[in-house]
């Protein structure tokens, strides 16, 4: 367990020095690069804190795990032992908190969630399904205690809408964004997104970027849904936004939403209104892919503590005892 959590802990480091510079560098790459580049080298970034495996070489900059722990005395590995198991517990409170939560969710809409089978709802599903190329059965439902529109589950979606009157463009416009979220599995990278919030909740940088990511998401699902349209339509879905968020924090986890803060609702808008033409970013997307892989040559194999040394060390031992007793056995003679 102690090199798991070692290995997790290397990764957090080097990935966060790869997601800082990335964040830094947002600014400046959102203006030539499309809001879904941005979108899918946010999880790049974020597989590489989640599998913490890595290329290496024979020398690197930082010492690897089983030489640290070869370096140190028994009482060092002890605590070692007890900050991994601090570590793994700290891992399942998490994890197990946001599922709690998302089940208790499932359970509330259930139970007080109203199907929605009126006529312009139907319709609107029907035409955007189609234009969004989903062939799934989606069903719509409308619950009181949700502050803003999302989409939940991947085996029998729901798109649930807030209690609220909404328009027939507002509520196209929003099931055409949740579709979107739907056909692009979203929700699966939510979980992802989760995962590795638990997996390094010790790191204040990972709480950061999971909503860097979640803002990131909206924003590339906000412009495929306004893809080729015009600047009214565009100032119509940003007012829709307007109206349909309320300031209130999401019910789950494992959901897409229109939930955001006003900060971001205006990072939303700007890239909304932006029609300037951006080009996908798939040299990006291989940089940030090989920066990821290359985390691993900061740290050495640690050819020192390998398995085949270990037992060159044990021979050596019983080689000594052997040379020791024949000695006693030469002068007992």
């Amino acid at each position: 367990m102690v090199n798991i959590f070692l290995l997790f802990l290397e990764c957090s480091v080097t990935m966060t020095l790869v997601a800082v510079l990335y964040q830094v560098f947002t600014p400046l790459l959102s203006k030539r690069y499309t809001a879904r580049t941005m979108y899918y080298g946010w999880l790049v970034v974020m597989s590489g804190f989640i599998v913490p495996f890595r290329p290496r070489l024979d020398f690197g900059l930082i010492p690897t795990p089983t030489t640290i722990q070869q370096a140190s005395s028994d009482s060092s590995i002890s605590l070692l032992l007890i900050v991994a198991a601090i570590w793994l517990g700290g891992v399942v409170a998490v994890f197990s908190y946001h599922l709690f939560m998302h089940f208790r969710f499932i359970q509330v809409v259930n139970r007080w969630g109203e199907k929605l089978e009126a006529a312009k709802i139907l319709s609107a599903l029907e035409s955007e399904q189609r234009e969004t190329g989903v062939v799934a059965e989606i069903s719509v439902y409308q619950c009181q205690f949700i502050t803003s529109p999302l989409l939940l589950g991947l085996h029998k979606p729901k798109i649930l809408l807030p209690d609220m009157e909404l328009s027939q463009d507002e509520v196209s416009a929003i099931i055409r964004h949740e579709l979107i979220h739907f056909r692009r599995k979203d929700i699966l990278a939510k979980f992802f997104i989760l995962l590795a919030t638990a997996l390094h909740w010790y790191n204040p940088i990972i709480w950061f970027l999971s909503k860097a990511i979640s803002l990131q998401c909206e924003i590339s699902c906000d412009n495929e849904t306004m893809l080729n349209t015009d600047m009214k339509q565009r100032q119509q879905y940003s007012e829709t936004l307007i109206g349909v968020i309320r300031q209130a924090k999401p019910q789950t986890a494992f959901a897409t939403n229109f939930y955001c803060s006003k900060q971001s609702l205006k990072s939303r808008i700007l890239s909304i209104m932006d029609t300037n033409v951006k080009s996908f970013g798939t040299v990006l997307v291989v940089a940030l892919t090989i920066l990821t892989l290359g985390t691993g040559l900061a740290f050495a194999k640690g050819t020192a503590t390998t398995p085949g040394n270990d037992d060159d060390t044990e021979r050596g031992q019983q080689e000594t005892i052997i040379d020791e007793r024949h000695e006693q056995i030469v002068d007992f003679d």
